[in-house]
């Protein structure tokens, strides 16, 4: 008997994250819509992730298994884009967790106003010194609730991306092929494709609620790390090509560009500079 098509396709990206794994899928086979489709993509990790995958994956069927050699998170994601079904598409990272309403909720905003992307706030979680949840109110309040056209408000662009904090219409990312950069490990991925989603995307809805729980102790984490730090330059490359084949690439553009990247760059230059003082090793070009 065929499955009948979900309305939203969740991707999970899995790399040695058994210790926080868990409580990140208890909070997605959990959700108060149950029309899921949950895609856990394991890119070769070396610890207990693809077994707990497939235990919650004997006791739910709603769940898909794509397990394949370490190849970074942008083909990661691009394998779970390929095979996703729903009408939507979610993220949520497997280090981080989601409130039982997350979906739902975003969902019919989506279906009540007829938007390609749904964007929300969300919280930062650490225990670094206590254990603290904080929302990050991250998006203009002055743009929420209503439709927006990104490149008429742009005050977007300067966000911080997470991409993790909202939800897509899958026909909307397939028809502009809005895919991953697929650079090794988990590299900045975020960045071009958030870009190029806010370039071509005119139905937008940005709600100040929060839903999602961005882990930021995971000491594994990507964000963590101070190797390919290179790899921002060549998202912005991506992007560039992106919209020059698509005749977007006009003045206006480049200076969003040119002014979006300040942000990163430093970001990655006092990153370096930190590591420096504590006499690590720093790549170099």
């Amino acid at each position: 008997m065929t499955k009948p098509t979900p309305i939203i396709s969740i991707l999970v990206p899995c790399y040695n994250v058994e210790k926080f794994l868990p409580q990140c899928l208890d909070s997605i086979v959990n959700q108060t819509l149950h029309d899921l489709e949950i895609i856990c993509i394991n890119d070769g990790s070396t610890d207990g992730t693809l077994d707990i995958i497939k235990s919650y994956a004997d006791r739910d069927d709603r769940i898909v298994i794509i397990d394949k050699p370490n190849e970074g998170y942008g083909k990661s994601m691009n394998r779970g884009l390929d095979l996703a079904t729903g009408k939507y598409i979610g993220i949520v990272e497997s280090d981080d967790w989601v409130d039982a309403n997350m979906f739902e909720s975003l969902v019919r905003i989506a279906e009540e106003n007829d938007v390609q992307v749904v964007k929300s706030n969300f919280y930062r979680y650490t225990t670094e010194n206590g254990e603290q949840n904080v929302k990050a109110d991250v998006l203009p309040i002055h743009d929420t609730a209503q439709v927006i056209n990104p490149r008429k408000r742009i005050s977007v662009f300067y966000c911080m991306p997470a991409i993790w904090s909202a939800i897509y219409r899958r026909d909307f990312l397939n028809e502009n092929n809005i895919r991953f950069l697929e650079s090794p490990g988990a590299s900045f991925q975020d960045t071009g494709f958030n870009f190029k989603v806010w370039m071509v995307a005119d139905r937008v809805w940005l709600t100040s609620d929060a839903y999602l729980h961005y882990r930021c102790d995971n000491e594994n984490s990507s964000v963590k790390s101070t190797g390919k730090i290179f790899c921002v330059c060549d998202e912005y490359e991506s992007i560039e090509k992106y919209l020059s084949d698509r005749n977007l690439l006009n003045p206006n553009a480049k200076r969003l560009i040119a002014h979006i990247k300040l942000g990163p760059y430093k970001w990655n230059l006092e990153r370096q500079q930190w590591v420096r003082k504590k006499g690590v090793a720093v790549a170099t070009p």
